[in-house]
């Protein structure tokens, strides 16, 4: 059984209904333009959880259940959405209205226990004719085992049915953890309930006449127990032209269809003793169908990751159909008919004509589903003449359920997520009976090759993968050469402020990289750990010459080298006492004002220096 979801609190109820069921958008081609102007419904109904329990009535209106739990039990709600795609005002504001509490206040028939059901679930739902629907399911309150199933009957105007049993209500006994698994209507216009006993771990079947009483003629006073096991119907229950009564779904044993007679008895001539129960295990049956050519069925088996799904076909007597498949059955694995991998079963109908329509849905939990949707010819054929694919899919949804109105028209109902507040929508689609779509909507997200944009172009949760990375370096100074310690990976041809060398070894100098120029400055400008090697001033000598000498105070100079240097004149003592810049202004040097002495003339070009010894001597 799913979690019930979570409506908006009364509180807050009409601030937030204001805005709550916005206009439908656009979605594509493959939608009915005459639903809702353009195809799709969006509720924009918040809620924590949807409900995917909805049925069309034989209007064309789509209704679905909400359950919302509150502190002191559970609170129903219903939302009809008509032919055309608008919401029913008759059932009150944007459509929806809260059910009759009469649900809840049956007693619990316990020594001072009284209005003790406040929890109800609602888990079947069926459309009657004249816009009547019916509901079934549990009600309790916080302990299960004291449980009731009920169904309850409802006028169009979602108003309980008066002339339905004690005012449109009816409960089980207390005391077991039951609850309502399936309803149908036969052909008398009498209702058929399943019931599932898990306390006993078996199934109960019962038969109301339209007016809610038991009909006696039913098993034993309208009551028929199924032994040894139980059976949940994930399609309504069906009645061929005879009467008999045919139950299809999953169960404690493998999937099983049960066919009874009409008064109830298992049905010893169909099937191995009343029941066809397929040989593997995890088989869930999805949807079936009944006609006189035999029975129809679509389902899923969960052993397998991804699931496979199956579409099956039987004689009337429960004998697999040899001329289908070979054997009466065909199984797909949705990697191999699927253009995208990992998508398991999901929802499915069956046509009148019976054609089946599955929707698959993407096992991504990562990440948001594309829910796709295939047609199968009556052979079990993907039906090309659907979207010219055989497929066709909705973005950003995750699909609860299809079925087919009056008109054999394909109706999605689907769950979208808004991941800003964290909550669930329900969305409605109407498709076109071939299919249609343009374009590039033909392609799954997992279809699209993915483009180096920082944008998970196939939606698998994983933004430019499979792309050639390149390595670019930080480039602050603009030389063209990038610092080796700022490495950026991206699938990008060009990063702004980045290269593609990485030999930089100051990337604040745009002086300094592996392919400069070694200058005379000191510096390691190639990168090489040497300065200042290879030039002028590591090759050159410097040369001068100094005369007379002695000299009685007037000292001429010539040097090898025009670039600005220093000339130093230190004493014997190692004083220096004059101080003179290369090239002089002229060459001579005035030393008169020095004493008589040895001295040494020193002349320095960069790191590079020569010297001589003088001697000043007035005598």
């Amino acid at each position: 059984m799913k979690n019930p979801m979570s409506l908006i609190k009364k509180s807050t109820c009409v601030a937030l209904l204001a805005f709550a069921f916005a206009p439908a958008f656009a979605q594509s081609d493959i939608a009915d333009p005459a639903f809702s102007s353009d195809g799709e419904y969006l509720s924009m109904l918040r809620s924590d959880y949807l409900w995917d329990n909805d049925f069309v009535d034989e209007a064309g209106s789509i209704t679905y259940w909400l359950n919302e739990p509150t502190g002191t039990g559970t609170t129903n709600y219903i939302l009809r959405v008509l032919a055309d795609g608008t919401p029913d005002l008759t059932l009150g504001l944007f459509g929806i209205k809260a059910l009759e509490s009469a649900l809840i206040e049956n007693p619990c028939d316990l020594p001072g226990e009284e209005n003790c059901h406040t929890t109800t679930d609602i888990t079947k739902a069926i459309s009657l004719p004249g816009g009547k629907f019916l509901i079934g399911g549990m009600s309790y309150e916080s302990d299960p085992i004291f449980s009731s199933w009920f169904v309850a009957q409802y006028l169009a105007d979602g108003t309980l049915d008066a002339s339905f049993s004690d005012n449109g209500v009816i409960f089980g006994p207390i005391g077991k953890i039951h609850s309502v698994t399936g309803l149908g209507i036969d052909a008398d216009g009498k209702i058929l309930v399943l019931i599932e006993d898990y306390s006993s771990e078996r199934s109960e079947i019962m038969r109301l006449n339209a007016d809610g009483s038991f009909d006696d003629t039913f098993g034993i006073d309208g009551l028929s127990i199924l032994p040894d096991f139980t059976i949940n119907c994930n399609d309504d229950i069906k009645t061929d032209a005879s009467g008999n009564i045919y139950l299809a779904g999953n169960n404690s044993m493998p999937g099983d269809i049960v066919r009874l007679t009409s008064d109830g008895a298992l049905d010893m001539s169909f099937g191995d003793e009343g029941r066809v129960a397929f040989d593997t295990i995890d088989f869930h049956i999805e949807a079936f169908r009944i006609d006189d050519a035999g029975i129809v069925a679509a389902g899923e088996i969960e052993l397998f990751v991804p699931s496979q799904f199956c579409l099956l076909r039987f004689d009337l007597d429960g004998n697999p159909d040899l001329s289908f498949s070979g054997d009466g059955h065909q199984f797909y694995i949705p990697d191999s008919i699927t253009p995208c991998p990992n998508y398991i079963s999901s929802a499915a109908v069956i046509s009148e004509a019976n054609e089946f329509y599955i929707s698959l849905n993407e096992n991504a939990p990562d990440h948001y589903t594309s829910p796709i949707i295939f047609k199968f010819d009556a052979d079990g054929n993907i039906d090309l003449s659907f979207s010219e694919l055989g497929w066709t899919w909705l973005s950003d949804a995750i699909n609860r359920d299809i079925k087919l109105d009056a008109d054999q028209r394909l109706i999605v109902s689907s769950e979208q997520y808004d991941a800003l507040f964290g909550d669930h929508y329900i969305q409605i689609h109407r498709l076109l009976t071939d299919g249609t779509i343009t374009g590039t909507e033909a392609l799954l997200p997992c279809m699209i090759d993915e483009v180096c944009n920082g944008i998970d172009d196939n939606e698998n949760g994983i933004v430019d993968e499979d792309l050639p990375m390149n390595v670019f370096y930080a480039d602050l100074d603009g030389d063209s050469y990038g610092n080796p310690e700022a490495p950026a990976v991206t699938c990008a041809l060009e990063l702004p402020g980045y290269v593609m060398e990485n030999t930089d070894c100051d990337d604040t100098n745009a002086l300094i990289n592996s392919g400069a120029e070694e200058l005379i400055d000191g510096l390691d400008n190639n990168c090489n750990g040497l300065v200042d090697e290879g030039t002028d001033v590591h090759n050159m000598q410097v040369q001068f010459a100094i005369y007379p000498n002695p000299t009685d105070g007037i000292l001429y100079i010539e040097t090898n080298n025009s670039t600005e240097g220093l000339l130093t004149i230190v004493n014997a003592t190692g004083q220096e006492v004059l101080r003179y810049k290369t090239p002089l202004t002229g060459p001579i040097i005035d030393l008169t004002s020095l004493p008589d002495g040895m001295y040494i003339v020193n002349v320095c070009y960069q790191n590079v220096c020569d010297a001589q010894l003088l001697v000043l001597s007035r005598n």
